[in-house]
């Protein structure tokens, strides 16, 4: 006969094929978990486009802030400086002896009006800043707690110069450029 072959049988059972209802389904399965990874993705990718530009998260605080209607603070101008020369020289006595104090001064503000007055007013301010000067003691003045004491002082003098003068500007600070003792 001629025909057909028929295998022998080894002991080796035939791979039964999978029904298409059990293939369906394990290709349903992995098309879900497919579009589940897909959305996930995009849903993370939006959620961090919108924190770092912002949107979501830490600012929304300044995000509020903005709505209210309240402005940025604007960043603080640059210094302007008027130097008090010459630096003043003055003399005071310390335990019967006669000792000197030379001291050079900057006067800052971030406003030229408040430079232009104190400019105006130097002579005054000249003259009240060495009547401070002369009334320090000299060990007071040797450490920096105290020349950071006269500093203060020095600005408040300043400022009440411009207030006697009726201008409505103030410096900002004022600056020891030089501080020598004899």
């Amino acid at each position: 006969m001629q025909g057909i072959a028929i295998p022998a049988r080894t002991g080796a059972q035939p791979m039964p094929n999978p029904s298409p209802r059990r293939q369906r389904g394990l290709s349903t399965l992995v098309l879900v978990i497919l579009i589940a990874a897909l959305l996930l993705a995009i849903t993370g990718g939006t959620l961090a486009t919108l924190y770092f530009a912002g949107l979501l998260g830490g600012g929304g605080e300044e995000a509020a802030e903005m709505a209210d209607g309240e402005p940025e603070p604007e960043p603080p101008k640059p210094p302007i400086y008027l130097p008090v020369e010459p630096a003043l020289i003055t003399h005071f006595e310390d335990d019967g002896r006669s000792r000197y104090l030379q001291v050079g001064i900057q006067l800052m503000a971030r406003e030229q009006p408040a430079i232009d007055v104190a400019r105006q007013h130097l002579p005054k301010i000249r003259n009240d800043l060495l009547m401070l000067m002369s009334g320090q003691e000299a060990d007071e003045l040797q450490g920096p707690d105290g020349r950071q004491r006269l500093r203060e002082a020095a600005l408040a003098e300043v400022n009440e110069v411009l207030a006697e003068a009726g201008a409505d500007e103030r410096l900002e600070d004022l600056y020891f450029t030089e501080f020598v003792m004899q």
